[in-house]
């Protein structure tokens, strides 16, 4: 999502509210759904596919059992000719 997608700034915001709700309730199928197809993981241990996140989420190996946005949103829109704020 993002540039070319036609959200407005509260938009972005409920598809990020509801990644928190599929992260924290392990399920893969709605992760998935909200994730692009180059979409990457970076840890210490490296980087990992979406597959590989999906497929440790689906098997239980890997879960979340809290998700928390840190500090106030803000949401900029490029090419738009002002950037919504959005707290």
């Amino acid at each position: 999502m993002g540039p070319g997608t036609g959200l407005n700034g509260d938009e972005l915001m409920a598809v990020t509210n509801d990644w928190v709700v599929a992260i924290v309730s392990n399920d893969a199928a709605r992760i998935a759904a909200l994730m692009a197809d180059e979409w990457v993981i970076v840890s210490d241990s490296g980087i990992s596919p979406k597959e590989e996140f999906l497929s440790l989420v689906a098997s239980g190996e890997l879960t979340h059992s809290a998700m928390e946005l840190v500090g106030d949103a803000r949401v900029r829109i490029y090419g738009m000719q002002r950037s919504p704020q959005v707290a």
